[in-house]
């Protein structure tokens, strides 16, 4: 081989490396780690009634005299499947109405999440989950006549498993992967409080 041949060679496998180094270290994989939340500060909370499923709410009075109030949801879920199958029974579902509230369920019961969604413009839920969490099984289901059409939306659902007792969190934002972080996203965050 001549001098020229090698140069090229050499100057084809340099941009082919450079290609996978830049594909690499700009891709969305699951890199964000779930985290565990480290401190709950649990306020005294009155007259506190709920319903399994639904979300009721709460009044709490802190320290400081100022009165908040939240959403608390009795999730009864369903045992999680032992391998024989799937269960019959449909599991609870949350919603973005239940954005910013706590959920209680019993340990190894399974409970679904559905949330609007719009991947034809570039728009997708990126969930992150603590480690008492496992998402059983992903999946969008397309709105309407079952086509991506540009601008036609969904709703992206997650059957998740508490698989581990104490405070656990489901964190969501809602972006174009290929966009900067902004306070424009839409946010999704549950505090799942697991249960023996």
């Amino acid at each position: 081989m001549d001098m020229v041949h090698i140069l090229k060679l050499l100057a084809i496998i340099g941009v082919v490396a450079a290609t996978l180094l830049v594909a690499g270290c700009t891709s969305f994989g699951d890199q964000t780690p779930a985290t565990t939340p480290t401190a709950l500060i649990t306020p005294a909370v009155t007259g506190t009634e709920t319903v399994p499923g639904t979300p009721a709410t709460t009044r709490t009075e802190t320290p400081t005299g100022t009165t908040t109030t939240s959403k608390i949801v009795t999730v009864t879920g369903t045992p999680a499947d032992s391998g024989s199958g799937s269960s019959t029974v449909s599991p609870t579902v949350l919603n973005k109405e239940m954005n910013e509230s706590a959920v209680a369920v019993k340990l190894n019961t399974r409970f679904a999440l559905e949330l609007e969604e719009n991947p034809s413009t570039g728009y997708a839920w990126n969930l992150t989950i603590t480690d008492g969490l496992r998402v059983v099984s992903d999946e969008y289901v397309a709105s309407g006549s079952g086509t991506n059409a540009v601008g036609t939306g969904g709703m992206h659902r997650w059957e998740i498993e508490a698989i581990a007792e104490g405070l656990q969190q489901i964190d969501g934002l809602y972006r174009r992967s290929w966009e900067n972080t902004s306070s424009d996203e839409n946010t999704f965050m549950v505090e799942i409080a697991v249960e023996p």
